[in-house]
């Protein structure tokens, strides 16, 4: 803190007496009455006239490095100074100068003149406190802790003092006397965010990181700028292992101190730390820019480029880390890595070397070196390198996977599962791991053992291509071969020529939605084959995929033509002739498809779906069940049965089948989709659009579930809510019979009945028997008061339904309405009859 010293200035002015002086004071008085109020900038201007009138004012000088040293202008600051002490040496000038110099780092400086300002004022504290405060900084523990000691013989009260000395006694492992000075602190000043910093260090440095964190968030709680706290308090964390809670810690340091490369250095090694290396390489990069010429930090920012497969810029960064530290070890080692990642082996091999030079018990150095020699085929060399990595670090599970990958070379597989055992029990997730396991057990050949390693290793790391490839090597062996084809077509890259490559690449790429791509590889085949009956078949698929009905048909035609008894092209040709509206043609196949193959269970699922869009549901239910029977874990066929029990008016069937799917599945839509429609028949409307939103939260692709909820929204008069669901199903499947009858429904209720007439025309073009279209018909020629038109309508519905107890009901009405009362109450008493909970109401009102 910079110190105004008035006495000086008083015995200035006793000498001053001319006119041009008087009129300077003036200005220095302005100036200071400025200064006093934090306009620097205008102080600065009123010392300038000062000086500009009385160039040896030396108080103006002296103000003018306060204000300039108070905009950080420290270059300024001193040759003010500099210039007062010109015209009158004394304290403040070599005091004050002394602290900008330590802004600028200049320790010899500041301690020169801190010599000189206790010439002035043996007595000053503030002198020694701050030459105390270098010589920390310069690692001179024992002076500055005489320094302190010193200022505290002056001033026993002076908290500052006590803070700083217990930071030196740290320095030299008092950890008791530094307790001891930061709790007297404390006791003096209990602001002191210096010393409960200084607690915080102890206690990190006894192993109490906890503990620390307390007195770390005292220190923020005091001054909530403290970087150090921050910087302090976020390396405690880093030590808890709490990385984002570290990285916090130093976006604050960041932010208190933008130009500081320390605190990009520290938020760096976070950001590594949390495995986000391209944070790391960015706040690395910031603290080098920043002039930050430390080895670790060009070692940090090559570890970043590495994991970024940067190889070629990570040994850039350890070649200057290595520059600033030729005895940098871990740099040499991990230099080694990246050359031999760009295949440097022999500079690889050189850099490895140095390191077990420079440190004989760097076991990763050995295990990398081990590698390196692995790569080349020293299986000799490789597994004296890994068993030294072992000894010198047993509970590294690297050392032991790569060890026994060099066993499993040499032929040495019960030695390989040895040691492929370790490395899993030390880290269980290691994919690599378990795929090399699972290529050692096929050479033992437990089979089972092996996929059951393979699928571990490819559920924890899904594009680890070796463990497919060595997947698909051993599903060859168990003559699986589809199953080993789609493995090995998914690690390796094929030849121009393999048509069997090209299949696979299209079986993968329809796997993984590239239709488009599938399309480009089934086109290979076929012109590299053009006999290839599943080219044909496979590029059929991907076709239906993009919704090329059409194209899809002939392809399937010609596998057909091809081969007679190809019940997939069957399957598959029924499916696009449906999207064709070529519904009997479509059975006609789904019927070849099963009697080909009386167990495709995917044959019986769509051939129910289609019977039950034909509105055959006792036949789609046999085929359902017929479906659930081949695959009694295939959740979407018990929720398909649940659709056509509700049909059938099987309420409590349906449930149980919807139940079961969700036991199976719990993210089945069909299944809540299902219960939904059928708490609506229950109802149970604000049940059933709960459900309906589930359905919707796992699939917003179901143009079903829309058309669902508009329903129940018409249940609950929701008209506009009902006609925005329909809206997004008709968007979705501009061929949902359903959701246009729904529609129109919410249109007549809003009023817009030209509209709901639209719809409900489209409507029936789409299925004419929907007996839903014709009641919403009814109701619309009703509101315009067409009474016979509305009968007629009200009487297809309930031909096509006649359970339809809503028809009922407004058939009544208009018959009532025409004066047709006897008529008109046997309709309400069916509607009553068939549980319209308000035709009660009605018959009591025109029935008595």
């Amino acid at each position: 803190m910079i110190k105004r010293m008035a006495f000086l200035l008083f015995f200035y002015w006793g000498c001053v007496h001319s006119l041009a002086a008087q009129t300077a004071k003036n200005h220095y008085n302005e100036g200071d009455e400025q200064f006093e109020r934090k306009d620097y900038k205008g102080a600065i201007l009123c010392f300038d006239r000062a000086i500009q009138l009385d160039p040896e004012f030396m108080g103006a000088y002296l103000y003018r490095g306060d204000a300039r040293a108070a905009l950080q202008d420290h270059r300024g600051a001193i040759q003010d100074y500099t210039q007062a002490i010109e015209i009158i040496p004394n304290y403040a000038a070599y005091f004050n100068r002394a602290h900008e110099k330590l802004a600028l780092k200049d320790y010899p400086g500041v301690l020169a003149d801190i010599e000189q300002a206790i010439r002035f004022a043996k007595k000053q504290e503030d002198a020694y406190n701050l030459r105390g405060v270098v010589k920390l900084r310069l690692d001179d523990m024992e002076g500055a802790i005489e320094d302190f000691t010193k200022v505290i013989g002056i001033n026993p009260k002076y908290a500052l003092a006590y803070s700083n000395r217990g930071n030196a006694k740290i320095g030299i492992k008092d950890e008791p006397g530094a307790i001891q000075d930061f709790n007297k602190a404390i006791e003096l000043d209990p602001k002191s965010a210096d010393a409960y910093d200084g607690l915080g260090l102890v206690k990190i440095k006894r192993g109490n990181c906890a503990g620390a964190l307390d007195d770390f968030g005292k220190a923020i709680e005091i001054d909530s700028t403290d970087a150090i706290a921050y910087k302090n308090r976020g390396y405690a964390m880093i030590k808890l292992k709490d990385y984002v809670g570290a990285l916090q810690d130093y976006n604050k340091v960041v932010a208190i101190s933008p130009d500081a490369p320390d605190a990009y250095q520290a938020r760096g090694y976070v950001k590594y730390l949390l495995k986000d290396y391209t944070g790391a390489l960015k706040d690395l990069t910031t603290a080098i820019h920043l002039n930050l010429q430390k080895s670790e930090v060009y070692f940090l920012r090559g570890i970043a480029k590495a994991n970024l497969k940067d190889h070629a810029g990570a040994i850039d960064d350890f070649d200057n880390a290595i520059r600033l530290d030729k005895g940098n070890a871990e740099a040499y080692n991990n230099r080694g890595c990246a050359k031999t990642e760009v295949r440097d082996f022999e500079g690889a091999l050189r850099d490895l070397n140095t390191a077990i030079k420079l440190d004989p018990k760097l076991a990763s150095a050995y295990g990398n070196r081990g590698v390196m020699k692995f790569r080349l085929k020293d299986y000799s060399g490789a597994l004296q390198d890994q068993s030294k990595a072992i000894e010198l670090d047993p509970e590294d599970e690297g050392h032991h996977f790569h060890r026994g990958k060099v066993k499993y070379e040499l032929n040495d597989w019960p030695g390989a599962l040895q040691d492929l055992n370790r490395a899993i029990a030390l880290r269980p997730d290691h994919s690599d791991a378990l795929s090399a396991r699972g290529a050692t057990l096929s050479r033992l050949k437990d089979y089972a053992g092996a996929l059951q390693n393979f699928d571990e290793a490819i559920e924890i790391d899904p594009k680890n291509a070796e463990a497919y490839s060595n997947r698909g090597v051993t599903k060859f062996e168990l003559k699986d071969f589809a199953g080993a084809t789609r493995d090995l077509n998914k690690a390796i890259a094929l030849d121009a020529n393999d048509v069997n490559g090209y299949n696979n690449w299209g079986i993968v790429k329809t796997d993984l939605k590239d239709y488009s791509g599938a399309i480009q590889d089934f086109d290979k085949v076929i012109a590299l084959d053009t006999n290839r009956v599943d080219g044909y078949t496979n590029r059929g698929r991907a076709k239906t995929y993009l919704k090329d009905y059409s194209g899809a048909i002939r392809d399937f035609n010609k596998a057909i033509e091809l081969d007679p008894l190809h019940v997939d092209a069957y399957r598959n040709r029924a499916y696009a002739k449906e999207q064709c509206d070529d519904d009997l043609g479509a059975l006609r196949d789904y019927d070849t498809a099963l009697e080909l193959k009386p167990d495709d269970e995917d044959a019986y699922s769509r051939r129910g779906s289609l019977k039950y869009r034909l509105a055959d549901y006792v036949g789609s239910l046999q085929d359902y069940t017929k479906a659930v029977e081949l695959s009694p874990k295939n959740a979407n066929a018990y929720g398909d049965r649940g659709y056509t029990k509700v049909k059938l008016e099987d309420y409590a069937g349906a449930l149980q089948d919807y139940a079961m799917a969700l036991e199976l599945d719990p993210s089945c839509v069909a299944a809540y989709s299902g219960r939904g429609f059928v708490k609506l028949e229950k109802n149970d409307i604000d049940g059933a659009i709960l459900d309906f939103h589930k359905a919707l939260d796992l699939n917003r692709t179901s143009d079903q579930t829309y058309n669902d909820l508009a329903y129940a929204k018409l249940k609950l008069k929701d008209y506009t809510g009902a006609l925005q669901d329909c809206n997004k199903a008709i968007e979705l499947n501009p061929k949902n019979a359903d959701a246009y009858s729904n529609r129109a429904d919410a249109k007549c209720e809003l009023g817009d009945y030209t509209g709901a007439l639209r719809d409900c025309s489209t409507s029936l073009e789409l299925n004419a028997k929907n007996e839903c279209a014709y009641h919403v018909l009814g109701k619309i020629r009703s509101k315009r008061k067409q009474y016979k038109e509305a009968i007629k309508a009200f009487d297809k519905a309930i031909e096509l339904n006649p359970k339809f107890a809503e028809a009922y009901k407004n058939r009544g009405l208009e018959k009532i309405l025409k004066g047709d009362r006897t008529q008109g109450c046997s309709d309400l008493s069916k509607a009553m009859e068939l549980n319209d909970s308000t035709a009660y109401v009605l018959i009591k009102q025109y029935c008595k």
